[in-house]
């Protein structure tokens, strides 16, 4: 399969960028359609995300979703490993992400974690229905 090329034009050069390339500079992700396997491309996708302050965010509030629409959400195949590449920096509209991660090579320093912490503002009703995050 080709790789997606984007020109890009500063007024005096032009610079070949590859999809590939964003990817792995992508600081925010948006998840598709609520946290669904099938809006994210794993391959290509969230595997070509490597920039090691990746935060990922859902729009999803698992208990309508689960209880009053009778969805499935948080699917074993895609949160697990958003967690893993996000080291545990997943926001969700419901309130429920943002949780410290179990210790491992992966997951940030506390010095870390707090500074990302800091940038995280969650809706304080029941149920929460958004979650700010600030980019540093």
């Amino acid at each position: 399969m080709a790789e997606a090329r984007l020109d890009a034009y500063d007024g005096r050069t032009r610079t070949e960028v590859r999809a590939h390339d964003l990817l792995a500079r992508t600081v925010f992700y948006k998840v598709g359609h609520h946290g669904s396997h099938n809006a994210t491309l794993k391959d290509g996708g969230l595997e070509a995300m490597s920039h090691p302050g990746l935060v990922a965010a859902i729009a999803v509030d698992e208990q309508f979703a689960n209880k009053t629409k009778k969805w499935a959400c948080r699917p074993e195949s895609l949160y697990p490993r958003l967690l893993e590449k996000a080291r545990g920096r997943v926001l969700r509209a419901d309130g429920k992400g943002r949780r410290r991660p179990i210790r491992n090579a992966g997951t940030p320093t506390e010095r870390l974690w707090k500074a990302f912490a800091a940038r995280v503002e969650v809706d304080p009703g029941t149920p929460s229905l958004y979650v700010d995050y600030f980019l540093p």
